[in-house]
């Protein structure tokens, strides 16, 4: 039963390819979207099935964690002075990539291999056994491990190599340490990331905060070397001054000498100086001692109220209820060297020890609202107060000394200028002893910078490392590999473009038939119609009705498309006559005797029709018709006579020339006059002649017989023929003078009519159709009329016509009498 109807039909006629030839640039987004429609199951379970495999080997693949720690590179104090070549500056972009390659090294990798005993884990120990917990995972798990069981058991060189060698094992941990672990700035910041990617989550928490803990004892270990280095330069440095200094001090002293004699007063102003320059180093040794004291005081001074202010009673409340927690803490100020020196504030610290010593051995023996408790508790409060009042008095005092002590300085060296000026103005050498003190005077300023920083050096913590850890890593809750989704996805998209590619490329290199278009550009004849195929009861097979009628055909979908080749067929013929029409194909199994038995049925309603069959090398439309008799073989060997061989209105009004039994000598038969005047005596007695005829490419019947055709339709099997073979058929037509009117697109599926698919090649063909290896002989033969008697041909044809008015009289006078039923039979007579 057929699934399509009419409509489908037209529409199927009116289909054309709009595919551009193979070889045009454009991009035909129809062509995409029919190829795709026409796979779509191919493609959806071909994408399904790689989904799902993929699916299935990533929830197999061992989960990797990664942790990550925050680092912090603080800005380093920038130094200037005297020519360090150890002086430190603050943290550039230069400076944060340089840690971050440290960060990468070689070197720091070692040591956390070492620190955090990574040889011990089995995660980059290859010679340790993994624990069960990190065993493969999911569905294939087992698969894998029968597999493994399967295999010979041998020994695993790497592994081999690895207990054997221990640096070989160290390098290998070292280099996976390197590759799991991923360093990078964050833009704008001086903050750096150091991630560690593992199985073991815990333990790459670990080597992320153990990769920073590295990182600080690698730098302070730098950092010593570094300080010891630095102190001795400068000490050689200082050393060196030293010398120098010395030197113009005494070239400066022979120089005063020489003015000192030459000139009145030089004497006295030489021993003026040299009195005032013995003051004057005294009074800046003191100001040093003064300097130092005072910078000390001022760092307590700039702490935060936490650590520097006073804590007294007052501050912990001042009240029985804090007395169980309270201990006097005292100030940062004590800790001074100026302060804690002082006897007075070493006095006042021991009053305030014993009074919290005595009101901790009351507060225990009486209790906190004991009126002993209170008095103590108000002593120690006056010691404390005390305490703060005389380190307050140190503290003002320590100011007041290096204040004084800078006005003396400057005071003495006002007095040195000013003796100094007197002599200059009295000595006829004080050019030269200002060049020497220019001297002098640039050589003790490089002599105390360079001793400031050595003093630096020594009075700071150089130990500290500017980086700090911002945040600590923490152990990861989800893996970061595999990622499930994206894996399945790509999996997906890859299979989908890799499938719909291997189909595009597939349909690309396709030479079957691939629409109407298709036969029309490359063959150059038009298409007259599609014939498509039946859905049988049987099973539901496709096929096509050889036999009009043969298959119940309820939509007439079939139908509809004999209807419309039989339309193409006969507007051809307002152009020219075409009474003898050939119906032939490429190759065996197209439907050509499909086509031509349908086709004269279908024109038989309108017109005397006889059908030959002449493809006598394999026969089907006598079979199909239980047709066992004489048939043109017989009638063209002059075995048998016209009327013998004619089946009058063998399917409907149709007449049937059967193929007959199968000859030695096919292709001498149709070449015989005996066929020629056939042909003509049918001419003459019928409108159309239709002959079915065997493939061209199979046999050389078609070229035979085409002479005695006005006309070719050509049959073409839909998703089978190749290109290049019809092409070579239509040819072989054509060379010889046969008019190829148009071709029929047979065995069509119109539920899958957008698009055409499959191929089919031209092979054995010979051998398929009944040319095999024995060679026919031809049979002699007796000349013999086509028709016994012509009277009696004749008589059988028009017993034939009569019958056939009788019925339309009969049909006629049913109509009326329905129409009317008081009209009788006579009156139509």
């Amino acid at each position: 039963m057929s699934d399509t109807s009419p409509s489908d039909i037209r529409q199927a006629e009116r289909f054309r390819d709009d595919t551009s030839s193979r070889g045009e640039d454009a991009v035909d987004l129809r062509g995409i979207i029919i190829t795709l429609r026409k796979y779509k199951w191919p493609i959806i379970l071909t994408t399904a099935l790689a989904t799902a495999i993929t699916a299935l080997v990533v929830s197999s693949i061992t989960p990797e964690y990664r942790s990550t720690a925050t680092l912090l590179f603080e800005d380093g104090k920038t130094k200037t002075g005297f020519e360090n070549p150890f002086v430190e500056f603050g943290q550039s972009k230069q400076d944060i990539q340089t840690q971050v390659e440290v960060l990468k090294s070689r070197t720091l990798a070692e040591r956390v291999v070492v620190e955090l005993d990574l040889k011990s884990h089995w995660e980059y120990n290859r010679l340790l056994p993994v624990p069960d917990q990190y065993q493969d995972v999911g569905p294939l798990s087992k698969l894998r491990k029968q597999v493994k069981s399967l295999l010979p058991a041998g020994s695993d060189p790497a592994s081999e190599i690895l207990a054997a060698d221990e640096q070989y094992l160290q390098d290998q941990m070292v280099r996976k340490l390197m590759d799991r672990t991923s360093v990078f700035p964050l833009k704008q910041t001086n903050l750096v990331k150091v991630s560690v990617d593992g199985v073991d989550r815990i333990l790459a928490t670990r080597i992320a905060n153990g990769i920073g803990d590295a990182y600080v004892s690698y730098q302070l270990e730098k950092s010593d070397g570094r300080n010891s280095e630095a102190k001795a330069f400068l000490q050689s440095k200082v050393d060196e001054l030293k010398v120098k200094l010395e030197e113009a001090e005494q070239s400066l002293l022979a120089e005063r000498r020489l003015v000192g004699i030459s000139g009145d007063g030089g004497d006295y102003l030489n021993q003026t100086i040299a009195l005032f320059n013995n003051r004057l180093v005294d009074a800046k040794t003191n100001l040093e001692v003064a300097r130092i004291q005072w910078n000390e005081v001022r760092t307590v001074q700039a702490l935060p109220a936490s650590t520097n202010g006073q804590v007294t009673l007052a501050e912990v409340g001042g009240s029985a209820e804090v007395l169980s927690g309270y201990q006097y803490v005292g100030t940062a100020a004590e800790v001074l060297p100026v302060v804690d020196s002082n006897p007075l504030v070493q006095r006042n610290k021991q009053l305030v020890q014993e009074s919290r010593r005595q009101l901790d051995e009351l507060r225990n023996r009486y209790g906190r609202k004991h009126p002993r408790v209170v008095d103590a508790l108000s002593n120690l409060e006056t010691a404390t107060g005390n305490l703060d009042r005389q380190i307050a008095n140190v503290i003002s005092s320590t100011e007041k000394e290096f204040l004084a002590a800078q006005r003396q300085v400057r005071s003495i060296e006002a007095d040195i200028r000013r003796e100094e000026q007197k002599q200059y103005s009295m000595s006829e050498g004080r050019v030269a002893i200002k060049e020497v003190e220019l001297t002098r005077d640039s050589t003790k300023r490089y002599y105390e910078e360079a001793l400031s920083e050595l003093r630096d050096y020594q009075e700071k913590d150089l130990q500290s490392v500017p980086m700090a850890i911002s945040d600590m890593a923490a152990i990861p809750e989800t893996p970061v590999r595999p990622k499930k989704t994206l894996m399945v996805m790509l999996g997906f998209l890859l299979s989908l473009f890799g499938i719909s590619s291997l189909l595009f490329a597939y349909e690309s290199m396709k030479e079957t038939v691939q629409g109407i278009n298709d036969v029309e550009k490359k063959l150059g004849i038009p298409v007259f119609g599609i014939v498509p195929v039946i859905k049988s009861s049987l099973f539901g097979r496709k096929t096509v009705p050889l036999i009009p009628g043969e298959f119940d055909d309820k939509r007439g979908a079939f139908e509809e498309a004999i209807r419309t080749i039989r339309t193409s067929a006969t507007v051809t013929d307002l152009e020219q006559h075409q009474q003898v029409i050939m119906v032939t194909s490429s190759v065996p199994g197209e439907g050509k005797s499909t086509v031509a038995s349908n086709l004269a049925y279908s024109m038989s309603k309108l017109e005397n029709v006889v059908l030959i069959e002449a493809d006598m090398r394999r026969p089907g439309l006598g079979k199909a018709l239980g047709i066992k008799t004489h048939g043109l073989s017989d009638l063209l060997e002059g075995e048998s006579y016209l009327e013998d061989c004619m089946r009058f209105d063998a399917i409907g009004k149709l007449d049937i020339i059967p193929a007959g039994r199968i000859p030695e000598s096919h292709l001498e038969l149709l070449a015989s006059p005996e066929f020629a005047e056939l042909i003509d005596l049918l001419k003459s007695r019928y409108d159309r002649v239709v002959i079915d005829l065997a493939p061209v490419q199979a046999v050389s019947d078609a070229i035979v017989v085409g002479k005695y055709a006005d006309s070719a339709i050509f049959v073409i099997k839909a998703d089978s023929t190749a290109m290049p073979v019809v092409r070579r058929g239509v040819d072989r037509l054509r060379e010889v003078g046969i008019n190829v009117a148009g071709a029929v697109i047979s065995q069509v599926d119109l539920s899958k009519i957008s698009s055409y698919g499959g191929d089919y090649y031209y092979q054995g063909y010979y051998d398929y159709y009944g040319y095999g290896d024995s060679a026919s002989k031809s049979r002699k033969r007796q000349k013999k009329p086509l028709v016994r008697d012509d009277s009696t041909f004749a008589a059988q044809s028009r017993r034939r016509e009569e019958k056939r008015d009788a019925k339309k009289i009969s049909d006629l006078r049913d109509r009326r009498e329905r129409r009317d039923p008081s009209i009788g039979g006579d009156t139509v007579a």
